[in-house]
C-alpha cells in the first residue's frame, strides 16, 4: 500500500483532502503534516500540497533526496517559485494546477474557441470566500493567460471578489453589441478540489519525471 503526505494538513483544504482519502483505507496510507511544525518529514510516496509558497519551497528542499513526486494545489506562486517547480520536474514527476477540478480543465480547453468571434468584448471574473488571500486567484490568471495565448484580447486583467463563504466561481464573459455569452463554473464544495488532488496523485505517482497539468492527466482518462 501506498503512503500519501498531505502537507499543510490542518488548512482547509489539507483537512478535506485527509478526509477523503480516509474514506479509502484499502487504497492509501495516509500521513500529514502541518507547514509550521519543526518535526521530522514523514516519509511518503507521494506529497499532496496545499499550503503557501513559502511552505511549498520548503517541501521541496526537504524532498529533494528522495526525489518524491509532488502534486500541488498551492496558488500565489511568483516567478521565482514556479521556476523551483519546473527545476524539480527536471528529476521527478510534479503535478502544479491553481485548481484541481475537472470541469475547470474543460472550461480552460473551450476558451481558444472564442477566437473565433469579431466584436465580442472578453472579461474574466473571479468570485471567493473572503479569507482568500490571493486576488485575482491562480484559476482566473490560468483563464487570463490560455485567453491571451489563443490570440484573445481581453478588456483587461480579471475583476476578483472576496465574498462570504463562496467556495469559488469563475466566469468568462464574451459580449457583443446583439448577445451575451457566459462561460462559468462554479464549485459547489471543496470535494470537487480534494477529489482531483487524489486522482492527480493516483495518476501521477506512475509517471516519469515532468512538469504535469491537470489537462495532462485527462487524456489518461
Amino acid at each position: 500500500m501506498k503512503t500519501v503526505g498531505v502537507f499543510g494538513k490542518d488548512g482547509r483544504m489539507g483537512r478535506e483532502i485527509v478526509n477523503l482519502l480516509e474514506q479509502k483505507p484499502n487504497q492509501w496510507r495516509v500521513v500529514g503534516f502541518d507547514k509550521n511544525s519543526t518535526a521530522l518529514l514523514p516519509t511518503a510516496d507521494i506529497w499532496i500540497d496545499f499550503s503557501t509558497p513559502a511552505g511549498l519551497a520548503a517541501l521541496l528542499a526537504e524532498t529533494e533526496a528522495s526525489k518524491v513526486p509532488i502534486v500541488s494545489g498551492t496558488t500565489g506562486l511568483g516567478l521565482e517559485e514556479m521556476n523551483g517547480l519546473k527545476l524539480a520536474s527536471s528529476a521527478r514527476p510534479i503535478l502544479w494546477s491553481p485548481n484541481m477540478s475537472l470541469g475547470i480543465a474543460w472550461m480552460k480547453s473551450v476558451l481558444p474557441l472564442l477566437a473565433k468571434l469579431q466584436g465580442f468584448d472578453i472579461q474574466v471574473l473571479d468570485f471567493h470566500h473572503k479569507r482568500k488571500l490571493d486576488s485575482p486567484s491562480g484559476t482566473a490568471k490560468l483563464l487570463q493567460d490560455t485567453l491571451t495565448q489563443s490570440g484573445i484580447e481581453t478588456k483587461g486583467d480579471p475583476l476578483a471578489f472576496r465574498l462570504g463563504g463562496i467556495y469559488g466561481v469563475h466566469k468568462v464573459f464574451a459580449v457583443s453589441e446583439s448577445e451575451w455569452i457566459t462561460i462559468e463554473h462554479s464549485a459547489l464544495n471543496r470535494t470537487v478540489f480534494a477529489e482531483g488532488a487524489v486522482l492527480a496523485a493516483n495518476w501521477l505517482i506512475q509517471q516519469s519525471p515532468g512538469m504535469y497539468s491537470i489537462e495532462s492527466m485527462l487524456g489518461d482518462l
